[in-house]
C-alpha cells in the first residue's frame, strides 16, 4: 500500500524545509508527481542518501584536517586579538592627549591674535598684502600646533 505525502508533510516527516524536499528531486528523490511523494519509495532512498553522504565525510583524514583547521582558525584569531589588545588605549590617556591638544590650539590662537600680528598689519595699507600676511601666519600657526602635538604624542608614556 502505498502512501502519498505533498512536499510539506515530507519536510516536516524528514526534518528538513519544502525547499530542501524541492532540491531534492534533481539528485533522484523518487515522486509520484511534481508535489506528491510516495514514502515507501522515498525512505529507502533518503536512507541511502543519508549513508552515501556519511561514508563520503567521515573519513580518518577528513576528520584530521578539520581538527588541523579549527586549531589554525583559532591561532588566527588568538593573533588578531593580540593585536587588537595592543592598539586600544585607555580612556583616561585618552581625554589628557585630548586636553593637551586644546589647550596648544588655544595657545596658538591666542598667540595668532596677539598684539605684534596687529602691529605688523597696521603697517600694511593693501588689503592682499594683508589677507597675505594673515594666511602666512596661520599656516605658521597649524605648523606650530602640529610640532607641538607630535612632540607631546612622542612623549606619551608606551602602554602595554
Amino acid at each position: 500500500m502505498s502512501y502519498i505525502v505533498t512536499t510539506a508533510r515530507l519536510a516536516q516527516l524528514l526534518d528538513l524545509t519544502p525547499r530542501a524536499v524541492r532540491l531534492m528531486v534533481p539528485d533522484g528523490l523518487p515522486r509520484v508527481r511534481p508535489g506528491r511523494f510516495d514514502l515507501e519509495a522515498v525512505v529507502p532512498w533518503y536512507a541511502s542518501r543519508l549513508r552515501d553522504r556519511l561514508q563520503e565525510r567521515e573519513t580518518p583524514a577528513i576528520v584530521q584536517a578539520r581538527i588541523r583547521l579549527v586549531g589554525q582558525q583559532a591561532r588566527r584569531w588568538e593573533l588578531e586579538n593580540e593585536r587588537r589588545a595592543a592598539e586600544l588605549v585607555e580612556a583616561e590617556a585618552v581625554l589628557q592627549a585630548l586636553a593637551a591638544i586644546l589647550e596648544i590650539v588655544a595657545a596658538e590662537l591666542y598667540r595668532l591674535a596677539s598684539k605684534r600680528l596687529a602691529r605688523r598689519l597696521v603697517k600694511v595699507a593693501e588689503p592682499p598684502a594683508i589677507q597675505r600676511e594673515l594666511f602666512n601666519e596661520c599656516r605658521a600657526t597649524r605648523e606650530r600646533i602640529a610640532a607641538q602635538i607630535e612632540n607631546m604624542l612622542s612623549n606619551l608614556p608606551a602602554l602595554a
